[in-house]
């Protein structure tokens, strides 16, 4: 069912459960135009390897998977996106305590200094003032940190929040532990730039071998139509087009799984 996504300038309710990143929920809007996007690729499909809209009506079902898969995608930029923010966030959390700043001070200053980096309307700019907020109203530092954590789905997130209540439990010093946690994070975030960088390429060329036989078939289609006539009559042409295509969708979707890992 469509929902409304959080959209990056609005408020959340003080004091919330808050947003929880690991499922992305659509807008009406990109709902709408999801839904446009996968009855597009129906149509195309029915009329590449069926020659008929009747093909449309089976395909329907895809609809729900194409949705599905753009969720996944949605949530998985969506927390790229937050890790990096959460980055700059306990970085800067760390420069104030060093400044000689409290905890909840430090977070109001990380969410100025992620503000002034562009990042004005970012996710984890209210994050942190949420976290100062619930901190102000006698939530433990602890329990703020973890509730993030769990809902980030971000494991530099959950890393940090058990580190953070290890210290805070056994009375070491928070300033020194923070600092080498965000040198950790740091350059933890470096290597996955690095690899990510190298799966972009491999992204590239994946999708274009996804749209090969589909602009096979359009240039067979116009340019000698009367050539695949074959394939589109008589349940022998029929079955092997239905063949095809599942053949080809076992592929795209061995090919997404293979570029998509987890970094």
């Amino acid at each position: 069912m469509p929902g409304e996504a959080e959209p990056q300038g609005q408020e959340k309710e003080r004091g919330g459960r808050g947003i929880d990143y690991r499922e992305y929920h659509f807008r009406v809007q990109e709902w709408i135009l999801c839904m446009l996007e996968g009855g597009g690729l129906i149509l195309l499909t029915a009329f590449l390897f069926f020659n008929t809209l009747w093909a449309c009506i089976p395909g329907l079902p895809f609809l729900w998977f194409y949705g599905k898969w753009k969720k996944e995608d949605k949530t998985k930029q969506r927390q790229q996106e937050l890790k990096l923010q959460f980055r700059e966030g306990i970085r800067s959390m760390s420069a104030g305590l060093q400044a000689g700043l409290s905890v909840e001070n430090a977070l109001g200053e990380a969410a100025r200094d992620l503000r002034m980096m562009e990042w004005k309307e970012a996710y984890m700019v209210r994050e942190l003032e949420e976290m100062q907020y619930k901190i102000q109203a006698s939530q433990t530092i602890e329990q703020v940190f973890q509730n993030f954590a769990q809902r980030s789905g971000v494991e530099d997130a959950a890393v940090f929040a058990d580190i953070f209540a290890a210290a805070k439990r056994s009375g070491q010093d928070l300033t020194q532990v923070i600092g080498n946690t965000v040198r950790t994070i740091g350059e933890k975030l470096e290597m996955d730039r690095e690899i990510a960088m190298i799966l972009a390429s491999r992204k590239y060329e994946q999708g274009i071998m996804s749209l090969m036989p589909f602009g096979m078939l359009l240039y067979l289609r116009l340019t000698s139509g009367g050539f695949l006539n074959v394939l589109y009559e008589g349940l022998a042409g029929r079955g092997l087009m239905i063949l095809c295509l599942g053949i080809y969708l076992a592929v795209w979707r061995l090919g997404k799984r293979l570029v998509q890992i987890e970094i």
